[in-house]
């Protein structure tokens, strides 16, 4: 049994697709912007905060995302890494006017450089 389509987003009908601007989200009645987010970031070795201060953000610091090139968590300004490609949908509900904010939950050095974050709509 194979599937059908051209693998393009007009394959799918707008019922199944994520509403984002905070009804009622599908089928599941459930508005996915409102979602809380357990995530470790990406390129926390590149981040401008690890270039100036030679370290990561302490657990416990708050964080907030913004919509840069891709979704980014920052401290005071200072970016500390990226979401993962899997929380892309935030993109959206940031852009309909939703805010994120968390705090670190996690931090190790070795065997590489992680930072683990919550991140709840504000």
């Amino acid at each position: 049994m194979g599937s059908s389509g051209t693998g393009k987003f007009s394959d799918y009908s707008k019922s199944t697709q994520a509403n984002t601007s905070g009804g009622n989200g599908g089928s599941s009645g459930e508005d996915p912007c409102a979602a809380e987010v357990d995530a470790v970031l990406e390129e926390v070795e590149r981040s401008q905060y690890y270039k100036l201060h030679n370290s990561l953000p302490s657990v416990g610091i708050h964080v907030g995302v913004m919509l840069k090139e891709r979704l980014a968590v920052e401290v005071n300004g200072e970016l500390i890494g990226y979401l993962p490609t899997e929380y892309n949908y935030l993109a959206s509900c940031i852009k309909s006017g939703s805010t994120y904010s968390g705090v670190i939950t996690s931090v190790a050095n070795h065997p590489v450089f992680r930072i683990q974050v919550h991140i709840a709509r504000t």
